[in-house]
Protein backbone atom coordinates (compact mmCIF):
# COMPACT_ATOMS: atom_id res chain seq x y z
CA UNK A 1 0.00 0.00 0.00
CA UNK A 2 1.12 3.46 -0.92
CA UNK A 3 1.82 5.90 2.15
CA UNK A 4 -1.43 7.18 2.77
CA UNK A 5 -2.26 9.80 4.81
CA UNK A 6 -5.42 10.00 7.10
CA UNK A 7 -7.92 12.46 5.60
CA UNK A 8 -8.27 16.18 7.08
CA UNK A 9 -11.85 17.32 7.72
CA UNK A 10 -13.07 20.00 5.62
CA UNK A 11 -14.06 22.22 9.13
CA UNK A 12 -12.79 21.65 12.38
CA UNK A 13 -14.89 22.44 15.61
CA UNK A 14 -12.14 25.31 16.32
CA UNK A 15 -14.61 27.35 13.85
CA UNK A 16 -16.68 28.71 16.49
CA UNK A 17 -14.36 29.75 19.29
CA UNK A 18 -15.25 32.22 20.89
CA UNK A 19 -19.00 31.81 19.88
CA UNK A 20 -21.78 31.94 22.03
CA UNK A 21 -23.48 29.45 20.60
CA UNK A 22 -21.49 26.64 20.79
CA UNK A 23 -21.77 24.84 23.45
CA UNK A 24 -18.50 24.72 24.69
CA UNK A 25 -18.26 28.44 24.86
CA UNK A 26 -21.39 29.45 26.46
CA UNK A 27 -20.50 29.41 29.84
CA UNK A 28 -17.73 31.67 28.69
CA UNK A 29 -19.80 33.72 27.00
CA UNK A 30 -22.56 34.46 30.08
CA UNK A 31 -19.90 34.38 32.80
CA UNK A 32 -18.10 37.66 30.33
CA UNK A 33 -21.49 39.06 30.05
CA UNK A 34 -22.10 39.11 34.38
CA UNK A 35 -18.96 40.30 34.70
CA UNK A 36 -19.07 43.22 32.12
CA UNK A 37 -22.57 44.09 33.94
CA UNK A 38 -20.93 43.88 37.25
CA UNK A 39 -18.31 45.44 36.53
CA UNK A 40 -20.57 48.71 35.22
CA UNK A 41 -22.10 48.98 38.38
CA UNK A 42 -19.15 49.06 40.50
CA UNK A 43 -17.50 52.34 42.05
CA UNK A 44 -14.36 53.68 40.19
CA UNK A 45 -12.49 53.63 43.46
CA UNK A 46 -13.20 49.60 43.40
CA UNK A 47 -10.58 47.55 42.02
CA UNK A 48 -11.65 45.54 38.37
CA UNK A 49 -13.20 42.00 38.96
CA UNK A 50 -11.53 39.00 37.88
CA UNK A 51 -11.80 37.70 34.34
CA UNK A 52 -14.46 35.20 33.15
CA UNK A 53 -11.88 32.43 32.94
CA UNK A 54 -11.13 32.93 36.39
CA UNK A 55 -14.53 33.83 37.60
CA UNK A 56 -15.81 30.06 35.80
CA UNK A 57 -12.62 27.85 36.75
CA UNK A 58 -13.79 29.07 40.87
CA UNK A 59 -17.64 28.69 39.79
CA UNK A 60 -16.57 24.80 38.96
CA UNK A 61 -14.69 24.27 42.33
CA UNK A 62 -17.42 25.80 43.81
CA UNK A 63 -19.84 22.86 42.45
CA UNK A 64 -17.38 20.48 43.22
CA UNK A 65 -17.11 21.62 47.13
CA UNK A 66 -20.92 22.52 47.54
CA UNK A 67 -22.09 19.40 48.01
CA UNK A 68 -20.02 18.93 51.04
CA UNK A 69 -21.26 22.45 52.68
CA UNK A 70 -24.95 21.03 51.74
CA UNK A 71 -24.60 18.48 53.86
CA UNK A 72 -23.45 20.39 56.73
CA UNK A 73 -26.21 22.79 56.25
CA UNK A 74 -28.95 20.00 55.44
CA UNK A 75 -29.58 22.34 52.43
CA UNK A 76 -30.90 20.78 49.41
CA UNK A 77 -28.79 20.04 45.87
CA UNK A 78 -27.52 22.66 44.19
CA UNK A 79 -30.01 22.97 41.68
CA UNK A 80 -32.64 23.46 43.96
CA UNK A 81 -31.90 25.77 46.21
CA UNK A 82 -33.23 29.32 47.08
CA UNK A 83 -31.70 32.05 45.81
CA UNK A 84 -31.01 33.13 49.59
CA UNK A 85 -29.89 29.88 50.35
CA UNK A 86 -27.49 29.71 47.36
CA UNK A 87 -26.15 33.07 48.34
CA UNK A 88 -25.49 31.89 51.87
CA UNK A 89 -23.87 28.63 50.54
CA UNK A 90 -21.24 30.81 48.08
CA UNK A 91 -20.21 33.18 50.98
CA UNK A 92 -20.16 30.07 53.49
CA UNK A 93 -17.72 28.23 50.13
CA UNK A 94 -15.94 31.28 50.12
CA UNK A 95 -15.13 31.95 53.68
CA UNK A 96 -13.67 28.30 53.93
CA UNK A 97 -11.38 28.89 51.08
CA UNK A 98 -9.59 32.04 52.26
Amino acid sequence: MANQRAAKPLASKAVFVNCPFDEEFKPIFRARRVRNWLSEHRSPNEPPLLGAVAILSDYRKFQANAGALLSAQRFDPLDDLTHNDFLFTVRDWMTTRA
